[in-house]
């Protein structure tokens, strides 16, 4: 079953904010070890694996850090947290048609732990 990714529209049955090429990305230049190597737990999984680790993380995310999350969701239908109105970062207004590229880095590496074991 494909991975339903949060698009920035408040999409109903969103399963996680990033996808297997942003996490693939994402993994390959910021999670390697100091010889510069991917963990093997991500560049051995399958992409159906992958998935499954986004929408774990993802759902780890919602109930771990979602009750402190800021701002209140876009829509009351959509499936995750994010978009929201009222969010800032560094002071500076996220639009509410965005998910923050941290939430989806941290959709990542909790993909990861999530496969590591």
């Amino acid at each position: 079953m494909a991975l339903i990714v949060e698009d920035g529209t408040g999409v109903t049955d969103a399963e996680a904010y990033a996808s297997v090429a942003f996490a693939d990305a994402y993994v390959a230049k910021f999670a390697v070890d100091a010889a510069g190597n991917v963990p093997s737990a991500w560049s051995g999984a399958s992409e159906a694996q992958k998935e499954n680790a986004l929408r774990i993380g993802a759902q780890y995310l919602e109930t771990t850090f979602g009750p402190r999350y800021q701002g209140r969701p876009k829509k009351t239908t959509q499936g995750l947290h994010f978009p929201a109105v009222g969010v800032t970062v560094a002071d500076v207004a996220v639009p509410s048609d965005t998910v923050p590229v941290g939430i989806a880095r941290a959709n990542t590496e909790a993909a990861v732990e999530f496969l590591a074991g």
